[in-house]
Parts: structure tokens; C-alpha cells; sequence
């Protein structure tokens, strides 16, 4: 479940989410790219999956932090939301019913 990467005040159901992809991708020195897949995304989601990933990667968040969150299903402290500028989404399917 993704409690702790929701927006607060969502009125969904569930938390739960079925991430098949998660990583930063090097495209050279100076630029990186985030690729996510899931057979569903909470409000806001990516973006604050993205500023967690950068809060740990500058050390201003350890991911011992991160792990407590998820196992509590509790908010993140120091929560960031990344900017929108940049992110896309580049594909859309739907299962075979």
C-alpha cells in the first residue's frame, strides 16, 4: 500500500497499487530519468515517489525514514512534491478482459 505517496484529502478506497517498474535510468552525466508503472496511480503519486527519491539521494532524508513510512502506511516527514515540469506520461494499456 502507498499511504505515504498520496496526497492528503483523497477520497480513494484503497491504497493498494501494483508497481511492475521503478528506477532512475542515467542518460548522461547530468540528466537521469524516472520510469514507473502500475496498474494504478494514487493523487499525486509519481510526483512525490520523485521528490522522496530526491530528498534521500541529496541526504536529506535517509531511507530508513522511507521504510518506517511504508511499513506504518504514515506519512512521509519532509514531504515533497516534485514540480510537473518534465513529467509525462508516455503510454496508456488495458488488460484483455
Amino acid at each position: 500500500e502507498f499511504f505515504p505517496f498520496c496526497k492528503t484529502n483523497s477520497d480513494v478506497q484503497t491504497y493498494k497499487c501494483q508497481l511492475s517498474r521503478a528506477e532512475w535510468v542515467q542518460i548522461d552525466p547530468h540528466r537521469w530519468e524516472f520510469h514507473i508503472s502500475s496498474n494504478r496511480f494514487l493523487r499525486g503519486m509519481v510526483r512525490l515517489i520523485v521528490g522522496m527519491s530526491i530528498k534521500v539521494g541529496s541526504g536529506k532524508m535517509s531511507p530508513k525514514e522511507v521504510l518506517n513510512a511504508m511499513d506504518n502506511q504514515s506519512s512521509l516527514p519532509q514531504s515533497f512534491s516534485a514540480p510537473g515540469e518534465g513529467l509525462f506520461l508516455s503510454e496508456v494499456s488495458y488488460p484483455f478482459l
